[in-house]
């Protein structure tokens, strides 16, 4: 059967790295790189908890061991039934992007694996020069078409979770986690990722995620339930 990886769409994108080789420095980054010495026991992971205001999580992209950018992803509150959610990105100069939007249906969408139930309401952009631009009314028709056919391409098939063994990751030292190898179909690709998930992980449950050579990496460096939006 067919699911959607709702979560990793709308929420992380996709982007893969590689923990195996010895990671290099980066000035801008490699403060989210210190381990924050959890250590969290094993639960098995069926679903990712529901979205609740302040949950965050911040995750570390690698390329070949390099350190490449680090996005902190925020649910931010309820609004009109629907979601606002913040993603902000660091990249490897330093240069702090990030996108802040209300989108609606999402739990819709996941529990009938139905895209169409999604729609972005309004969309914030964050600049490299701190300035913000929004977006709304009738400049989110060409948008939202733009999303959904994004949504509706991130589509995964042979999903089947399998109990994994530790993880241990910047955020912590987790002592069993739930796998899910699946392949992602975007546009004319096909990507085929790993992912590792536990239950106590807010916003999509993710702790690692590698492509199929385990050159590109995307790893947990810090989760928590009292984050604060960036973009006013």
């Amino acid at each position: 059967m067919k699911k959607l990886f709702v979560c990793s769409v709308i929420v992380l994108g996709l982007a893969f790295i590689s923990c195996s080789s010895a990671q290099k420095t980066n000035p801008h980054l490699d403060g989210y790189w210190q381990g924050k010495g959890k250590s969290v026991p094993y639960k098995k992971f069926t679903k990712a908890m529901n979205w609740a205001p302040g949950h965050y999580v911040v995750m570390g992209n690698l390329d070949d061991g390099e350190r490449q950018s680090v996005t902190k992803t925020t649910i931010v509150r309820r609004e009109n039934g629907g979601w606002v959610f913040e993603s902000i990105s660091t990249d490897e100069d330093g240069k702090v992007t990030g996108m802040q939007i209300c989108i609606k249906g999402y739990e819709q969408a996941m529990a009938k694996s139905d895209v169409s139930k999604i729609s972005a309401v309004w969309a914030k952009l964050l600049q490299p020069d701190g300035t913000v631009q929004k977006i709304e009314g009738d400049a989110m028709n060409l948008y939202n078409m733009m999303l959904k056919a994004t949504w509706e391409r991130l589509i995964v098939s042979g999903v089947q979770y399998t109990k994994a063994g530790a993880v241990t990751v910047p955020a912590g030292a987790f002592a069993g986690s739930t796998s899910l190898k699946a392949s992602v179909t975007i546009v004319f690709a096909t990507v085929t990722s790993i992912s590792y998930f536990h239950p106590d992980v807010p916003v999509n449950g993710m702790i690692m995620a590698t492509d199929e050579d385990g050159k590109k990496t995307m790893e947990l460096l810090d989760y928590g339930f009292n984050g604060k939006a960036v973009i006013k």
